[in-house]
C-alpha cells in the first residue's frame, strides 16, 4: 500500500534527521507490525495507538505484542455528542432559531432544587393560579401529587419572556431549571417583576425525520423539540385559538377559523385531549370554545 509505506518512510526520517525517540503509530493494520519491530530494534520506543473497542481483535492483540507500550482511544459517537448538549431557543427571536452547546457533565439538578424553582415561581405568580403558592416565612411544602415538568417548563418559559433574559435550554429539562435556577437567585426575589399574566406557552410535539432521529435519538425530546419547531408563546388574545392552529400548521397564518381545521386537531390529539379531559362537543363552536379553556 503506498500509504503505508509513505508512513513507514515519514518514521524512517524521523528516526534518522529528528532524532525521535518515539514514534506512535494509529493503526489497527497488522501491516505496521514489522514497523513497530525496527523501531524497537533501534531501542526505541514504539506506541501502538488503538481504538478501544476494537483491542479483542486477534491484529490488535498482535499489535500490543509488537509495539513497546499501548495507548488507546474512545471513539465518540454522534449520539453520544448529542446527548451531551443542550438545545437552546429564544422565545422573543422570530427566526426562532435553535441553538447547540455543550453540555456541563458535573450538572446535578436534585428533587430540592427542582421544589425552589416551582415555589419561587409560584410566588411570582409564574404557575397555575390553581397552585397557591406558600406564605413568605412558611417552610418550603414538597411538590404537589400533579406536578408535571412541562408545566414548570411553561412557568420558566413565561418568566424568561416577561424579562427578555435570552435563549432559554429547552433541552434537556435539567439545564433548563438548572439555568432558571441560577437566574432567579441572582436578585432578590422583590427585584423581579410578577407574572403580568396573558401568554400562553405551547410545546408542540411531531414526529421526527430519519436524518433528526439519527442525529438526536430516536425517542428524545430533543428530536420532536427539533422537527416542531420548538415550544413557542402566543398572547392571550380573541384569536388565541386560530393563532395556535397556525403556529401548528393547521391553519394559514392569515386564515381564520374553520371546522375542519378544528376537527383536524382533535383528531390527531385524541389521546393527550382525553388525558386532559378535554372530548368532543356537539359543534365546531363548542369545540373551539373547549380548545380556548385549553390552551388559556
Amino acid at each position: 500500500d503506498p500509504g503505508d509505506m509513505a508512513i513507514a518512510w515519514d518514521v524512517a526520517e524521523a528516526i534518522t534527521s529528528a532524532g525521535a525517540s518515539v514514534v506512535a503509530i494509529v493503526s489497527h493494520d497488522t501491516d505496521f507490525a514489522w514497523l513497530h519491530e525496527q523501531v524497537r530494534s533501534r531501542n526505541l520506543t514504539s506506541i501502538a495507538v488503538l481504538q478501544e473497542s476494537r483491542l479483542g481483535s486477534l491484529s490488535r492483540r498482535f499489535l500490543r505484542s509488537v509495539a513497546s507500550a499501548t495507548l488507546t482511544y474512545k471513539m465518540r459517537s454522534r449520539k453520544a455528542a448529542v446527548n451531551a448538549s443542550r438545545l437552546l431557543l429564544d422565545l422573543r427571536d422570530p427566526s426562532r432559531r435553535l441553538g447547540v452547546e455543550a453540555l456541563d457533565a458535573d450538572l446535578v439538578f436534585g428533587e430540592e432544587r427542582v421544589k425552589q424553582l416551582f415555589w419561587t415561581l409560584s410566588r411570582l405568580g409564574y404557575l397555575s393560579s390553581e397552585v397557591p403558592p406558600p406564605s413568605p416565612d412558611a417552610p418550603l411544602p414538597g411538590l404537589p401529587a400533579s406536578f408535571n415538568a412541562f408545566l414548570l417548563f411553561a412557568a420558566v418559559a413565561r418568566f424568561y419572556f416577561v424579562h427578555d433574559l435570552g435563549p432559554l435550554p429547552i433541552d434537556p429539562l435539567t439545564c433548563t431549571f438548572e439555568q432558571a435556577s441560577r437566574r432567579l437567585s441572582s436578585k432578590a426575589l422583590h427585584a423581579w417583576r410578577r407574572y403580568p399574566g396573558g401568554l400562553v406557552v405551547v410545546w408542540p410535539w411531531r414526529w421526527a425525520s430519519n436524518r433528526i432521529r439519527r442525529l438526536y435519538g430516536k425517542s428524545t425530546s430533543a428530536s420532536h423539540a427539533v422537527s416542531a419547531g420548538g415550544p413557542f408563546i402566543v398572547r392571550d388574545s380573541a384569536e388565541l385559538v386560530p393563532q395556535i392552529l397556525a403556529r401548528l400548521d393547521y391553519l394559514g397564518e392569515r386564515d381564520a377559523l374553520h371546522p375542519e381545521a378544528v376537527d383536524l386537531f382533535f383528531e390527531l390529539n385524541e389521546k393527550p385531549l382525553a388525558a386532559l379531559g378535554v372530548a368532543r362537543r356537539r359543534s365546531a363552536a363548542a369545540d373551539a370554545r373547549a380548545l380556548r379553556e385549553l390552551f388559556a
